[in-house]
C-alpha cells in the first residue's frame, strides 16, 4: 500500500519527515511537493487547486499499488479535488482519505485582508498562518524569494469552492482530523458529503498546526493510518 501525502500551503514535503519514519516499516510513503515548492522550486507555480490536483494525479498514475491520500490544510482540499477528478475515470480511486486541519471545500478560505498579497501582507500571513520560523519572515532576501509562492498558494485557496460533493455517492472512507482550537466543524464536513459516506471525525488538542504541537499526536496519527490501511 502506498500513502501519498500533501503539505499545507507554503509548506514542503519535509513537514512529514517524522511521519514517514514512523510509517515506513509498514507503508510505502511518498511525499509530494507542489510545483514551485521544495525540490520543485524551479518549476512554474500553480494558482488553482484544480491544477494542483491534476499535477498530483500524474504522480498517482505512476503507481500500480493500492494507495491512500493524506493532506494537511490546503493538502486536504487537493485530496478532495483529486478524488473529484478521478471520479468516473478508468483509474482506480484511493482506498482511504485522511483530511487534516481543513474545513470542507464548501467553506471559502479568507486568508488575505483585501485580496492583495504584497510583501508585507505575505509576512503577516506567514506569522499568523504559516507555521514559519520568524528568522525567515524577518529576512528580506528570503521573503522576496518566497513571496511568489505565498501569493500562488493564497490565490489557490481563496479561489477554490465546491458547494457540495458533486456526485450522489462517496464510496471512499474518510478520516477527518482536526485541532480542537481550529475552526473546523464536524457538521460542515458531514453535510458536504452524501449522507451515507463513511466518515470518522477526530478532534485532538491544539490549533491549526496540532500535529506539530504535540509529539503524542504523531503516534495517534500513525495508529489511525495503520488501523485503516493495514
Amino acid at each position: 500500500m502506498k500513502l501519498f501525502t500533501y503539505p499545507y500551503a507554503f509548506g514542503t514535503s519535509t513537514i512529514y519527515s517524522h511521519l514517514e519514519k514512523a510509517l515506513s516499516p509498514y507503508l510505502n510513503v511518498e511525499h509530494i511537493n507542489y510545483p514551485g515548492h521544495g525540490t520543485r522550486v524551479q518549476e512554474k507555480l500553480i494558482y488553482l487547486i484544480e491544477e494542483l490536483a491534476a499535477d498530483a494525479i500524474k504522480e498517482i498514475k505512476k503507481t500500480n499499488e493500492d494507495y491512500a491520500l493524506l493532506g494537511y490544510s490546503m493538502g486536504a482540499k487537493i485530496c478532495c479535488e483529486v478524488v473529484r477528478q478521478l471520479q468516473g475515470t478508468a483509474y482506480k480511486q484511493p482506498k482511504h482519505l485522511f483530511l487534516l486541519a481543513s474545513p470542507p471545500p464548501s467553506k471559502k478560505a479568507k486568508i488575505s485582508q483585501n485580496g492583495e498579497v504584497d510583501l508585507e501582507e505575505a509576512k503577516r500571513i506567514l506569522l499568523t498562518r504559516g507555521n514559519t520560523p520568524k528568522e525567515i519572515v524577518e529576512s528580506k532576501e528570503l521573503m522576496e524569494f518566497f513571496h511568489p509562492m505565498i501569493k500562488a498558494d493564497v490565490e489557490a485557496l481563496e479561489s477554490y469552492y465546491l458547494s457540495e460533493w458533486p456526485f450522489p455517492k462517496m464510496d471512499i472512507p474518510i478520516t477527518i482530523i482536526n485541532g480542537k482550537e481550529d475552526e473546523v466543524i464536524e457538521s460542515d464536513w458531514k453535510t458536504f458529503f452524501p449522507a451515507d459516506t463513511i466518515c470518522d471525525f477526530v478532534e485532538l488538542e491544539g490549533g491549526h498546526f496540532f500535529l506539530f504541537e504535540n509529539e503524542d499526536h504523531l503516534l495517534r496519527l500513525k495508529k489511525m493510518i495503520l488501523n485503516k490501511l493495514c
